[in-house]
């Protein structure tokens, strides 16, 4: 991941503690949050926030949510160290997604993560994207949790140098082979992104209609 490290630590040097710093225009984090949250209960929950940058979704649920529980990691030390100055026990400092600490929580989210290229290669980055994915759905969300994922797409007339791109149908087959067949895609507010919000648990309030339907024709 030294790639995007270094794209960050430079954004940092220049910019300090800023949007500009974690590459966001400014303006649009509000509207983020509220699809990555939009399935949130109101109080009474936990939430990992992978890829924290500045804690900027914490200061979002103090605003809009009560009695959670938060834990913001980032691989970026000077992103750690300036939210330590605000609260030392929510934010974590980690090289790799193994060096979470083994606790799952009821919601993960994944805001603008993955956007910067991890490596040179598109594959190798796509596919450590994948991994970290896998890993997290699967010991770090609760059995009922969701995880909540945004991501720029290629159905766009420009595409960044050096940023991930997604192709859509790619992904969304990754993820009902992989994690879940229960989820939504949300794509109408900025037309370059999409958010994914991926429900653990895939029987929970559904109806099978086809079996309904069956049992009407006899």
């Amino acid at each position: 991941m030294e790639l995007a490290k270094k794209t960050y630590i430079e954004a940092y040097k220049k910019f300090g503690k800023s949007n500009a710093s974690i590459l966001i225009p400014k303006g649009r984090q509000e509207e983020r949050f509220k699809l990555l949250t939009q399935f949130f209960k109101k109080e009474n929950f936990s939430v990992l926030d992978f890829g924290c940058g500045f804690g900027d979704l914490r200061s979002f649920l103090q605003k809009n949510h009560s009695n959670f529980e938060y834990l913001g990691v980032d691989i970026i030390k000077e992103f750690i160290e300036e939210n330590k100055k605000i609260s030392k026990n929510e934010f974590l400092l980690i090289k790799e997604v193994t060096d979470i600490p083994k606790k799952k929580f009821d919601y993960i989210c994944i805001s603008g993560t993955f956007n910067v290229l991890y490596y040179d290669s598109l594959e190798k980055h796509e596919a450590k994207v994948y991994e970290i994915l896998k890993y997290l759905f699967e010991n770090h969300l609760n059995d009922d949790g969701i995880l909540s994922v945004d991501f720029m797409h290629d159905e766009v007339d420009y595409i960044q140098e050096k940023a991930y791109h997604i192709n859509i149908p790619k992904m969304y087959n990754f993820i009902v082979d992989n994690l879940s067949k229960r989820l939504v895609i949300n794509k109408h507010i900025f037309c370059y992104e999409v958010t994914f919000n991926i429900f653990k648990n895939t029987t929970k309030n559904r109806v099978n209609l086809y079996s309904d339907y069956k049992n009407i024709l006899k």
